[in-house]
């Protein structure tokens, strides 16, 4: 990805939100910090605990990565909690 493509999906994304479709199919502004449980154990989070996202980057991969506890993780590593407000 040369740095025009770069700038241009940068240009729509934040590090302080993230787009959800929710299973009602309905789309979600999530702000950080937002909770997510841990699916497996990674590194120091144990699988079933809750951790809040402080930061969303993406990867010179384009993977979604969170930060948590000052750590990079791809998103894939759990799921997100939506509060029902």
């Amino acid at each position: 990805m040369n740095n025009r493509e770069w700038g241009e999906l940068l240009r729509y994304s934040s590090p302080d939100k993230i787009w959800v479709v929710t299973w009602q199919n309905k789309l979600l502004e999530l702000k950080c910090p937002f909770n997510v449980l841990v699916v497996h154990n990674l590194g120091a989070l144990k699988k079933g605990s809750m951790e809040q996202v402080s930061k969303v980057k993406i990867s010179s991969s384009m993977i979604t990565v969170f930060i948590i506890k000052n750590m990079p993780y791809y998103y894939h590593h759990f799921k997100i909690f939506i509060s029902d407000e």
